[in-house]
């Protein structure tokens, strides 16, 4: 598996949930939540942008192109903000 892999070539690896659209503010798809026990379970660190970008997002704060997903220049920025905030790229 891809744990066993990184593990034995001793590879940090981190998961990152970056929401797709605000409509998953209310409502996060059901993979997040499996993909958080995953992550726990293999001791595997995992950030979930979906609350910073929740309580950040107006309507003249937008993160994403007209694009369906795809992030523009402020989501980017934030996303980068929040990363650097968490600590989770540090490699020991």
């Amino acid at each position: 598996t891809m744990v066993t892999a990184t593990k034995e070539k001793n590879i940090n690896i981190a998961f990152l949930f970056m929401p797709e659209r605000p409509h998953y503010f209310n409502k996060p798809p059901t993979y997040v939540a499996k993909l958080k026990e995953f992550t726990t379970e293999n001791n595997i660190p995992f950030f979930d942008l979906l609350p910073a970008m929740a309580n950040t997002y107006t309507k003249t704060i937008d993160f994403w192109q007209s694009i369906e997903g795809h992030y523009n220049a402020s989501g980017h920025k934030f996303i980068a903000r929040e990363l650097e905030k968490s600590n989770i790229l540090d490699c020991q």
